[in-house]
């Protein structure tokens, strides 16, 4: 079984006003794991993490929605779709996309695509997949190790990875996040508070 998931990691905003702006809420349940459809956690290094479980592509994540949830703050945004051998990474800032990259397995073993500027760790993390990559046998390999460039680049960032434990987190870190979704008024407008729809 393989993950498909998708977070954010948000600096420089309060919690409170992102999860009002994704129109999530905090339960009070804690997990070990994030197991629920949504949820969140603070990071050592301070920035809180929205984890959703299901969906590697929710509308919350939208390029549009980021975009706006990103302005006064740093985002971080990342999908795995390990089913596909997909993966992505990027950062936004103040509203703008600063870079992204992408490994899409479908499209080949050594398929990455970076635009922007990504981080100077980008470049050694890159040199340094690609090269256990050849090692194993390049394309005719068992494993795909190009996947980890996006997902490591993001713990340089964040600290945080969907499969691994993240540094100092606290023993039941994640805490449950419930869904204030409400029904489409009957103007069809959304609430001026939400960025998605």
């Amino acid at each position: 079984m393989g993950w498909a998931c998708s977070w954010i990691a948000v600096h420089g905003k309060p919690t409170e006003i992102l999860l009002r702006e994704l129109g999530l809420r905090p339960s009070g349940t804690r997990q070990r794991r994030p197991e629920a459809v949504w949820s969140g956690a603070l990071l050592p290094n301070g920035w809180y993490l929205v984890f959703s479980s299901r969906d590697c592509e929710p509308a919350r994540f939208a390029d549009n929605a980021l975009a706006t949830l990103s302005g006064g703050c740093q985002l971080m945004a990342a999908s795995v779709e390990e089913h596909v051998m997909f993966c992505s990474s990027a950062y936004w800032k103040d509203g703008r996309r600063e870079w992204s990259i992408v490994h899409d397995g479908q499209r080949g073993m050594y398929n990455l695509a970076a635009d922007g500027s990504p981080p100077a760790s980008y470049s050694s993390i890159r040199a340094t997949y690609l090269a256990q990559q050849d090692a194993e046998g390049g394309t005719k390999a068992d494993i795909d190790l190009v996947f980890e460039i996006p997902l490591q680049v993001g713990v340089e960032v964040t600290t945080f990875r969907h499969d691994h434990d993240f540094p100092g987190a606290e023993p039941i870190p994640f805490e449950v996040l419930d869904d204030e979704r409400v029904t489409e008024s009957p103007t069809g407008k959304k609430p001026w508070w939400r960025v998605w729809w």
